[in-house]
């Protein structure tokens, strides 16, 4: 049995989402999450081992939602 290592909800890769997905779970489109995602590529927020930016900043969003 093969096993597909494919995450859903990857946000690390803007490829894998629609942007109807975007607009779902963070309430903005996949250009405006990337843009805000530049933005704040340029502050102090960094990378973590377990988490990345974009993750980390889509957790968020997608619980601001909730």
């Amino acid at each position: 049995m093969l096993y597909e290592d494919k995450k859903r909800f990857d946000f690390d890769n803007s490829q894998s989402m629609s942007d109807d997905e975007y607009r779902t779970l963070t309430s903005l489109s996949k250009s405006q999450f990337d843009d805000l995602i530049g933005r704040l590529s340029q502050s102090n927020i960094l990378n973590s081992s377990n988490r990345p930016i974009r993750t980390a900043i889509a957790i968020l969003l997608c619980k601001l939602r909730l």
